[in-house]
């Protein structure tokens, strides 16, 4: 979900009440799905409450704190030990990747089953884990309630400078005191992979039953209903959003006609021609990522066994996959908001100096 595209479209204590529970769920751990769920409750009926000029008081009550405390009560310590099968899937799957990875580099001089691997960084980062969960929930958070001036970004910023404390620290510590615990590294990789194949079967058996299918629907629902590109499309953006891009196009053609390039008449072409160049940029940005992920592996191949090649080709092509669509959602997104501007110029029959002063004047006298 898009939490900065919903928080946008909310205005005043609505906004400030939605920022504080995602900073309350965040400090207080709760896991993400659940979150997910609350958040999107949340959104929809401060959005209704706005809408309709409902006082946030009689949503919230006066202690945001305490609201989010009870709205988010029902996430106990059973769902907490339910959510660790989930939080220790992502572990391992991460360790997997590592220890692969680092199994790789040494193929050309041991074997799968002769290889070991240093394990204390693996227990150092769950114990910064566990800690920076204490810090969060005992430390950070009753000192946000009590300094409650202190704007949300900067306790994000303050709990970030926490963790990356404790994770120098207990570098350095280990370095210093010479901290290893040297095991052997087929176990390692067997038993992360197990796991997660276990937690990923039951997973799908589980959602089988309940959904019908091995997606959860609820997430993949809320997901389409609360996207990035379901917003600008749906004509659901805040005004602040597209009254800021609408600024930045003026700026451009203010720009563009100052050089000469362009007058009045021809700054919609100018605009035209970026969104072409942007519908032919996601199929580029395909070609290098297939490019870059052929020539690693081709380069990998000429000194590594074929098995060592294809698991370095899987990671690689996972992680490059994961990235290019990433770039391609972000940039089909923007496309929507973008292209609609365009066509409403033309339709206008104005230049686009002129369409964009009186789009914003409009969209600045509507959100009065």
């Amino acid at each position: 979900m898009n939490y900065a595209y919903m928080e946008m479209q909310l205005t005043g204590r609505y906004k400030e009440v939605f920022s504080r529970a995602q900073m309350y769920w965040s400090m207080r751990n709760i896991d993400a799905d659940f979150a997910e769920e609350r958040m999107s409750d949340l959104y929809d009926l401060l959005v209704t409450a706005q809408a309709e000029n409902k006082p946030i008081e009689r949503l919230t009550g006066a202690d945001d704190d305490e609201f989010c405390r009870g709205f988010f009560g029902d996430y106990t310590l059973r769902e907490r030990f339910m959510s660790l099968p989930k939080r220790f899937y992502s572990i391992a799957m991460f360790i997997l990747i590592f220890e692969l990875l680092e199994l790789f580099g040494k193929s050309d001089k041991v074997s799968f089953f002769s290889a070991d691997t240093n394990a204390m960084p693996w227990i150092i980062g769950i114990g910064v884990g566990v800690l920076l969960d204490i810090v969060g929930i005992f430390v950070l958070f009753p000192l946000s309630q009590r300094f409650r001036k202190v704007k949300n970004e900067s306790w994000s910023f303050i709990f970030l400078a926490v963790f990356l404390g404790l994770i120098i620290g207990s570098v350095t510590l280990s370095d210093k005191l010479g901290l290893k615990l040297i095991v052997p590294s087929a176990p390692v990789i067997v038993a992360a992979a197990g796991y997660s194949a276990v937690y990923l079967v039951i997973r799908s058996l589980w959602r089988y039953t309940v959904y019908g299918t091995v997606f959860n629907e609820q997430k993949r629902m809320r997901k389409k209903a609360y996207s990035m590109k379901k917003m600008l499309s749906d004509g659901d953006l805040g005004r602040d959003v597209e009254m800021k891009v609408i600024k930045t196009w003026q700026q451009r053609c203010e720009k563009y006609i100052s050089k000469g390039k362009y007058t009045e008449e021809t700054c919609i072409e100018k605009f035209r021609k970026d969104e072409h160049f942007n519908d032919i940029l996601e199929p580029v940005t395909n070609g290098i990522m297939v490019l870059i992920w052929l020539c690693s592996v081709l380069v990998t191949a000429k000194d590594s066994g074929i098995a060592d090649v294809l698991i370095f080709a899987a990671i690689i092509g996972v992680i490059l996959f994961l990235w290019t669509r990433f770039i391609n959602n972000v940039q089909r997104s923007g496309a929507v908001m973008r292209k609609r501007l365009i066509s409403e110029c033309e339709k206008s029959g104005k230049t686009m100096p002129e369409f964009l002063s009186e789009k914003y004047e409009k969209l600045g006298n509507n959100n009065e």
